[in-house]
């Protein structure tokens, strides 16, 4: 059994003359634009992926189903996702790309052929009081305020050949997986490689306006990179794994993001994590760091060549020569009026305040979205409806505000076919401001339906 790392969370698992790839993300351009890989995946070879025999997408976010990616290879190859309770969004625009799919029920060991069997399970029960806002956040069945049940966004799985199994646990924060990984313990008795992550991939805390940049750096980015890397920890130590492979989550930001947001943004470097890991007295596995088109063979336990480190001089200057003067998709819209966006903010509000009253969520914060001209466009959380108001008539109350480029909250405004606010985000294309300074999951899980 083999495993060759391609690229973030991409991963290329060979058994018994089966080829299966991993959340295929190898192209610039996801998320409307902004995210790009490093090292550069422009001269990849996509004639080596010709004879995959399955593909498995484990969630919705682009980095993991990447159409960009996706378009290029065979549409021949099978497509294996979980069979989501909640919605068929995954299903569905695999299909809209051109591929067959095939869904598999939680913790189910499906054979496949040539004595490989995969199994996929849900990521688990989400608690934002435990893990804060977590990555993914934006789709499920379940109470904004209590009850949070299995998360609808995520998935993990293990592929396994009878004598070898290897565990991917994707973006799951851990403390939401805890009841997941516990039966896959059930189920495997040991698990030989744990893919997992090492670092966050939203907009906090660097979008953030209203933190200065020493805090978004030494303070709240401090304590965001200590999460992460602390979750990786906590999947070592519960699955004690033999190798454990820090992936995911590995971008860099192209285009006008590049020169404000990019030099702020929070993560931790993969080799710091590697650090990290390898000297905690608890983690008693080994840690393993591939580069690209790199392999490791489970039988002889030896890898098809040494890690190079990231050359972080060579990534600064590929970012301000190469990727800072990208285009993003949005960028050759026509330039919508402010009529225009009041129009479509009066229609996009029925979504907001429909799904409010179906979780019956009530709150006293405003929510403000910035259009042009310095209107405002606020809205309640607590059925007293809407209003626009020039920027200088805003009162001290509690918000918290979206600004984005006009064009971008175009498309947000006309529904998730053509943006979605949780991706803007993911891809830093949205900059906050709140006060007080607390995170409101409720408000956050509305807006993916304004």
């Amino acid at each position: 059994m083999k495993i060759t790392h391609l690229y973030s969370a991409t991963e290329l698992i060979e058994s018994n003359g089966v080829k299966i790839l991993i959340d295929p993300w190898l192209v610039d351009g996801e998320y409307y634009g902004s995210w790009c890989c490093y090292p550069p995946m422009d001269n990849f070879d996509f004639s080596i992926l010709d004879d995959v025999d399955y593909i498995y997408i484990s969630h919705i976010h682009p980095d993991h189903l990447s159409p960009l990616t996706l378009n290029k290879l065979n549409k021949d190859i099978p497509v294996l996702i979980r069979n989501y309770k909640g919605g068929k969004f995954v299903k569905l625009n695999l299909e809209r790309l051109g591929f067959k799919v095939t869904e598999l029920n939680d913790g189910v060991r499906t054979h496949l052929k040539n004595d490989v069997y995969i199994n996929i399970y849900g990521a688990g029960y989400c608690n934002p009081e435990v893990c804060s806002k977590i990555f993914g956040c934006g789709i499920g069945g379940f109470d904004v305020k209590m009850n949070y049940g299995i998360s609808e966004i995520d998935t993990m799985c293990v592929i396994d050949n009878g004598k070898y199994n290897i565990l991917n646990v994707n973006d799951t924060p851990y403390n939401i997986s805890k009841f997941a990984l516990d039966k896959v313990l059930v189920e495997y008795k040991k698990i030989d490689i744990l893919l997992h992550g090492y670092s966050g991939a939203s907009a906090y805390p660097h979008c953030f306006e209203n933190y200065s940049t020493d805090e978004i750096i030494n303070v709240y980015g401090k304590k965001q990179k200590e999460y992460y890397i602390q979750f990786g920890l906590d999947y070592i130590e519960h699955i004690k794994p033999k190798y454990n492979i820090p992936f995911a989550g590995t971008y860099i930001l192209g285009g006008r993001l590049a020169k404000t947001i990019e030099p702020i943004r929070i993560f931790t470097e993969i080799e710091d994590a590697a650090k990290f890991y390898e000297e905690n007295k608890k983690c008693e596995s080994k840690t393993l760091l591939m580069n690209t088109n790199t392999t490791f063979d489970l039988v002889s336990e030896k890898l098809s060549k040494e890690y190079i480190p990231v050359d972080i001089s060579h990534r600064k200057k590929y970012i301000k020569e190469k990727i800072s003067h990208l285009k993003y998709d949005f960028d050759d819209d026509d330039l919508p009026s402010l009529e225009e966006l009041k129009n479509l903010c009066e229609n996009a509000f029925n979504g907001f305040e429909n799904k409010r009253k179906e979780l019956n969520y009530e709150s006293n914060t405003s929510v403000y979205i910035y259009l042009i001209d310095d209107i405002v466009f606020k809205m309640t959380a607590n059925g007293n409806g809407f209003k626009f108001l020039h920027k200088d008539n805003l009162i001290e109350e509690p918000f918290v505000s979206f600004k984005v480029d006009s064009k971008l909250l175009s498309r947000l405004l006309k529904g998730p076919k053509f943006a979605h606010w949780n991706n803007a985000e993911i891809g830093c294309h949205i900059i906050f401001d709140r006060n007080p300074d607390s995170y409101e999951r409720g408000i956050h899980f509305c807006m993916n339906y304004f």
